[in-house]
């Protein structure tokens, strides 16, 4: 589903027409880097709910960072190791929005890296 996504936003640009993302996707905060790497986007839709987050992340990372992480991303070759990979980054990069799934020993390692 990646590699068709981002078929489809190269064909959009190439049209010169713009790319929106809705339902779940468009509102998961997990994938709110990965969408943005992958090419230019015009609007997200979202239940109201998932605003806040998003917003946060589209305002603290940069468009270069989000486009190596789906360069990276593409390169992987199944689903578990896409999201393995994506589920490390976003904990790593905003571990106060992405620490329900990690572990007590998870936990604590990030709050030492925080404190530092």
């Amino acid at each position: 589903m990646l590699r068709a996504l981002k078929d489809i936003f190269t064909a959009a640009e190439k049209a010169g027409k713009t790319v929106s993302i809705c339902g779940e996707l468009g509102g998961d905060p997990l994938a709110t880097l990965l969408i943005l790497g992958l090419g230019p986007i015009q609007e997200l839709s979202m239940e109201p709910h998932a605003i806040p987050k998003v917003k946060k992340i589209l305002r603290k990372v940069k468009l270069k960072e989000a486009r190596k992480l789906a360069e990276k991303a593409l390169r992987l070759s199944s689903a578990e190791q896409i999201d393995e990979f994506v589920t490390g980054e976003m904990r790593a990069r905003f571990p106060s929005d992405f620490d329900r799934d990690l572990t007590f020993e998870e936990k604590m390692e990030t709050a030492e890296r925080s404190s530092s």
